[in-house]
């Protein structure tokens, strides 16, 4: 096994020198770049591992993950939800990839107070991403590049199932014409333009993110 996850490491190294400098600044490289990096890691991955859902970990699309994030806009088919005091509201500070698991760095508030606290995928029965919060939370990654990443997730609590979908920017806000792909992919999946909360200007407990 160790080996093999050698192997795969080789791979991603490879792949990465295909970025030169930039990698320094994801937000400087190509996307013509990430895809080549893209294809040789998924390449040499799935030589070794059966585990879809594990390439995927591993692809350019999660290096492209793993740096600081802003919540720009959440919207869910259930609005209370991601309303101020809904169980879904919550602030992404960063994202990172460990052993083929997607980890994030996340805030949220409790009774008028922020607080910090760390979420980890695993892999559930279905072969598929899922994480535990506030129920079992099934995600996809819907669209992203070095500027933005857009999340679909079915939020199961209980027999209620919610959907919810998040944009994050590398920066406090992002573009109208990324903010319209995220309304259109919500809309995609049942979720009305007057369901999406924009949040560039609101305060994301921005005091824990510089202390």
């Amino acid at each position: 096994m160790k080996i093999l996850m050698l192997s795969v490491g080789l791979a991603l190294i490879c792949g990465l020198q295909a970025l030169s400098d930039n990698m320094e600044d994801p937000q400087m490289v190509s996307e013509q770049q990430w895809e080549q990096v893209d294809r040789v890691v998924w390449k040499r991955c799935e030589d070794h591992y059966s585990s879809v859902v594990y390439c995927h970990l591993k692809s350019a699309e999660t290096i492209k993950l793993q740096m600081s994030w802003f919540t720009v806009a959440l919207a869910s088919n259930v609005s209370s939800k991601i309303e101020e005091g809904g169980g879904l509201q919550l602030f992404v500070k960063s994202l990172g990839e460990r052993d083929g698991v997607l980890i994030g760095d996340f805030f949220k508030r409790e009774n008028g107070k922020c607080i910090q606290f760390s979420l980890t995928t695993y892999k559930g029965e279905d072969d598929e991403m899922h994480v535990f919060y506030d129920g079992d939370n099934n995600f996809s990654v819907q669209s992203t590049d070095s500027q933005h990443v857009i999340f679909i997730t079915y939020n199961t609590k209980g027999e209620e199932v919610t959907v919810w979908g998040e944009l994050y920017g590398r920066t406090p806000d992002l573009s109208d014409e990324i903010k319209k792909k995220f309304e259109e992919i919500c809309e995609n999946f049942g979720i009305r333009k007057d369901q999406i909360r924009d949040l560039s200007n609101d305060d994301r407990c921005e005091q824990l993110r510089t202390s």
